[in-house]
């Protein structure tokens, strides 16, 4: 992916981080209070509030695995926000300790999505990509309306290591997400993270021509009232003009690619008018 692409999907997973684990923490019925409550302070952000008290729900042995698995997400936050490297190996050395099978399946999957988080915040991208991969299978547990910003962290992770292989073996990754990209579009026609992703895919693997239609798609596809079609296409916008724009252009001998990028940059922008 492109630099510029890179750090404009790299500002979004700050806000996914929470909305994907805060929604298995609504506190449950059979909660203990002080659970209940370490739950709450999670959910409102207050994550120093939600690791104490999930903590001492852990030293009374009340659902220690569940408490533990609160106290790690708030971690994972609070590391993501602060950069504190206790954080992040508190949340390792927690993560070890918890015992699958004392978790209800709900919780199981949330443990998937909280270890593939503290992988792809460790820089361990490839592994959060398969355990993201793992909690997408059971996505249905998490009471999610969609999957699509589970989805994004695991394209998200695919991405960042290609990213870290030599240019010959990043094709491969990119297809990867293509292909998965394409079927989640045909399930959800009007997914942001699957639209984007579909594009910024092909664009990785090399298929400028179908980035272009794609992200031609997207545009048309995706409502614009719905939450985060606007940012899409900010993000289709950046991805046309950095990344394909100037490799469509190196196609033609090298006299002419101003020239041709040029009139790409002119479809695009008449393009664009006709679908405002």
């Amino acid at each position: 992916m492109i630099d510029g692409m890179r750090i404009v999907m790299f500002s979004r997973p700050a806000a996914i981080v929470a909305v994907i684990l805060s929604v298995g923490s609504i506190a449950g019925a059979a909660d203990p209070p002080v659970l209940a409550r370490a739950r709450t302070a999670y959910n409102v952000a207050d994550y120093d509030a939600a690791i104490a008290l999930a903590e001492e729900a852990i030293t009374q042995e009340v659902n220690a695995d569940v408490a533990a698995l609160v106290a790690v997400r708030a971690r994972l936050e609070r590391f993501r926000l602060a950069g504190d490297s206790v954080d992040l190996s508190s949340a390792y050395s927690t993560l070890r300790a918890i015992a699958w099978q004392r978790l209800k399946p709900r919780e199981q999957t949330e443990l998937l999505v909280a270890q593939g988080l503290a992988l792809y915040l460790g820089g361990d991208y490839g592994s959060a990509a398969e355990l993201f991969d793992s909690a997408l299978a059971r996505v249905g547990l998490l009471g999610l309306s969609d999957d699509g910003r589970l989805l994004e962290w695991w394209a998200l992770a695919l991405d960042r290591q290609a990213q870290s292989l030599p240019a010959d073996h990043q094709g491969g990754v990119y297809d990867r997400i293509a292909v998965r990209m394409e079927q989640a579009v045909r399930d959800n026609p009007a997914s942001v993270p699957a639209n984007f992703w579909l594009a910024a895919a092909l664009r990785g693997a090399g298929e400028s021509d179908r980035a272009w239609a794609a992200a031609m798609a997207a545009w048309v596809r995706v409502p614009i009232e719905v939450p985060g079609a606007q940012a899409l296409r900010q993000d289709l916008d950046q991805l046309i003009s950095v990344g394909v724009v100037p490799e469509f252009s190196r196609q033609h001998p090298r006299a002419e690619w101003d020239g041709a990028a040029t009139d790409l940059e002119s479809r695009w922008a008449a393009f664009k008018r006709e679908w405002e």
